[in-house]
């Protein structure tokens, strides 16, 4: 075993990937080797012992298994892999009997924690590809760069600002995972709730948020403090599901089934379950009207959220892809105030809309304001008219008329150090 546990101390203090394969060329036949690498990097391989459990102190409790070499000690962890008390005592006896200074390395293989500097990527080029699945979960890319991608029917989804994450669900136990493939441990209710469903070798995908009430912001940290907890189980945490796949399909990187067809098994999942810890993430469009884009971001902001998904018809796929694509305000312009238009409705009597100039245009800026700014704009038209007033939008584009203008414009705020527009 010490001849393994110096080639990975040698790679460990390697610099350069290439230089890394050469090692790894080199002990390309060390079947203990191999095994050890497979165990630590294959993110679908759970032990159930973190830093914070191989610490603990803890007397026999039961009838000790003899692991006489690291093979035996990974092919008890393979199997007994839930992190009871036994089964920690186990390895911590087999790991003390080694020599001292293997000790901290060959805790670092049970704990997956081991840093070599090597990637899946390079082990799957040394000993062949599917060596260790690669754990990707399907990203988006930016609206502004791929609109002109955008064919036939498409769903709309709030973009949610919390963890990212996946449940796995094999062999009747749910396990979650961080979007890199780390095991996101103190998630059991959550778990428990899936496993009771009797659903099988499924992945779910979603976002973990606190269940607080207030701002995105207030949520964000509050879902932060509460998944950083090294508390047991966490509490007062909601995993809202916007996908699913099967579990081999995960695996091969891609799904066989389209969007539509994917929302539609999630929809029945969750209708025929009673879930507390889990939600599905509301589907807010279906269709292939791309004005609908912009008025549901304006909804998003006018919430306080970020912005918008879009979910393109097509396979889940296990990268970067421009079948998903996120919808966010990312530009600000200064202009100047020509005008004010009253509201209707629960606005009457109060700000509808501010009129600024575009390029010689006159541009209707009607999201944004709460009832305090609409009824002191309102009020006040001397104070602000002239102004600089600073916006966010969704692009350039023309009128009815074919006047240059402005996509969706939302107000942030008046910018009285300011007397020029930006865009001159």
């Amino acid at each position: 075993m010490k001849t393994e546990i110096e080639i990975l101390k040698e790679i460990s203090l390697t610099e350069g990937r290439y230089n890394k394969e050469e090692i790894l060329e080199q002990n390309k036949d060390n079947k203990l080797l191999k095994t050890i690498l497979h165990f630590v990097y294959n993110p679908y391989i759970i032990t159930g012992l973190s830093d914070k459990k191989m610490s603990k102190k803890l007397n026999k409790v039961g009838p000790i298994v003899e692991l006489n070499t690291l093979m035996d000690a990974i092919d008890y962890v393979f199997v007994n892999n839930t992190g009871r008390d036994i089964d920690i005592n186990i390895i911590q006896e087999f790991i003390n009997s080694q020599p001292p200074e293997t000790i901290n390395i060959i805790k670092k293989i049970f704990t997956k924690s081991l840093k070599t500097g090597i990637t899946a990527k390079t082990l799957n080029k040394i000993y062949g590809k599917g060596f260790i699945p690669e754990f990707n979960l399907m990203l988006a890319k930016d609206f502004f760069e791929h609109e002109h991608k955008i064919k036939g029917n498409f769903g709309i989804t709030l973009k949610l600002d919390g963890n990212r994450m996946v449940i796995i669900i094999e062999r009747g136990k749910a396990k979650s995972f961080t979007r890199s493939g780390r095991p996101y441990e103190g998630l059991e209710d959550i778990e428990k709730e899936i496993e009771d469903t009797g659903v099988q070798n499924m992945v779910f995908d979603g976002e973990l948020l606190s269940d607080k009430e207030g701002s995105q912001h207030e949520v964000f940290t509050d879902t932060i403090s509460r998944a950083r907890t090294k508390k047991g189980n966490k509490k007062g945490l909601i995993f809202h599901i916007f996908d699913i796949i099967p579990l081999n399909e995960f695996r091969k990187g891609k799904s066989s089934e389209n969007y539509e067809d994917r929302r539609s098994l999630l929809e029945n999942f969750v209708r025929e379950h009673k879930l507390k810890h889990c939600k599905l993430v509301k589907l807010l469009y279906w269709g292939n009207n791309k004005n609908e884009i912009g008025k549901y971001l304006q909804e998003a902001e006018n919430v306080g959220l970020e912005g918008v998904m879009v979910n393109m018809d097509a396979p889940y796929m296990c990268k970067r892809t421009d079948t998903l694509l996120k919808v966010k305000y990312n530009k600000t312009i200064d202009l100047r105030v020509v005008g004010f238009e009253e509201g209707k409705g629960r606005h009457k009597g109060k700000l509808g809309r501010l009129n600024v100039s575009y390029k010689g245009n006159t541009v209707g800026v009607g999201g944004g304001f709460n009832d305090e700014n609409r009824e002191e704009i309102w009020d006040n038209k001397d104070k602000y008219i002239n102004s600089i007033v600073e916006i966010k939008y969704f692009g350039e584009s023309k009128n009815q008329q074919g006047e240059l203008s402005l996509r969706f414009p939302i107000f942030i705020k008046f910018r009285f150090d300011k007397n020029e527009v930006s865009y001159e």
